[in-house]
């Protein structure tokens, strides 16, 4: 039998999991995404299906907008290894409405915001205060 090291804080134990869900990201102890991702998908689905039943009669440009506003939460998504393979599969037919409406593709719009993430982290590690 395999004896675990304890930890403890405060007197209490810490127990090990394999996953946690933390400020609404699903951690795993393997260090891996596609929960969380997947997770983050369907909300977004979810999110886009809601403003499309609820404003079902507003014309696309008010829908576009409704979307651009409400959809695109993309909180904690600068940390995803976008390597991963749990984004949309290439036959569907949503990989073609960024280009439509003139906007970038969420999988570019997430690199964009890992982009800022790190360059934000260089600028404070060599600027301490």
């Amino acid at each position: 039998m395999k004896k675990e090291t304890q930890f403890y804080i405060g007197g209490k134990r810490i127990h090990f999991v394999n996953e946690y869900a933390h400020l609404g990201h699903i951690i795993l102890d393997c260090m891996d995404d596609k929960h969380d991702i997947l997770y983050r998908r369907n909300m977004l689905c979810g999110k886009i299906n809601n403003v499309l039943c609820s404003f079902c009669q507003q014309n696309p440009a008010v829908k576009l907008t409704l979307m651009c506003h409400y959809c695109s939460d993309h909180y904690g998504s600068v940390l995803w290894d976008m390597r991963c393979s749990s984004d949309l599969p290439s036959c569907t037919h949503s990989l073609f409405v960024p280009a439509i409406c003139g906007l970038l593709p969420l999988k570019y719009k997430v690199a964009c915001c890992q982009t800022f993430f790190i360059d934000n982290c260089l600028k404070i590690q060599s600027n301490p205060t």
